[in-house]
């Protein structure tokens, strides 16, 4: 199901967007902590990150069709 989603999402939803967010849970016996993850290089894309106020902004390198 979730290959099924992320095919249709591709096709049909993200070339329409700017920006996308992703939020995830914690699964069983897993914490996570709020956080953002962006490109440092990106100031747009940071300057979005610091409106949510996040605890930790984590900086990681973009990833293609991610």
């Amino acid at each position: 199901m979730a290959s099924q989603f992320a095919y249709q999402f591709t096709k049909e939803i993200a070339p329409f967007v700017d920006y996308v967010i992703d939020f995830h849970t914690g699964g069983s016996k897993r914490e996570n902590m709020a956080q953002i993850r962006c490109s440092k290089d990106d100031e747009k894309v940071l300057e979005l990150a610091k409106v949510f106020n996040p605890s930790i902004i984590a900086f990681s390198n973009h990833i293609t069709k991610s």
